[in-house]
């Protein structure tokens, strides 16, 4: 089955704009995304050691990390059966 996604993945991949692919990152939102990434990790990892937290917890961590990253122009919500969509604003 693993080999199933990833040729799925593989193909998803191949039919990407390339303009995507040239886009550039100043290294001030790079280093944002490491430390968010950092800090996510080791919130992932703390609410993993404590059975008593549920995946609305850790949904949120991820909602968080998207937030303080490339996503904080947007809106992260839930839509439909979708949990943490990204939507545009403007629609």
């Amino acid at each position: 089955m693993l080999q199933h996604i990833s040729l799925s993945l593989d193909d998803k991949l191949k039919k990407q704009n390339l303009g995507y692919y040239n886009q550039s990152i100043a290294k001030s939102q790079l280093d944002n995304f490491r430390k968010s990434l950092d800090d996510f990790i080791k919130n992932i990892n703390i609410l993993a050691n404590d059975r008593q937290q549920r995946e609305e917890s850790l949904k949120l961590k991820i909602r968080d990390l998207l937030t303080s990253t490339f996503y904080n122009n947007d809106q992260i919500d839930i839509l439909r059966n979708i949990d943490l969509a990204i939507l545009n604003k403007e629609i």
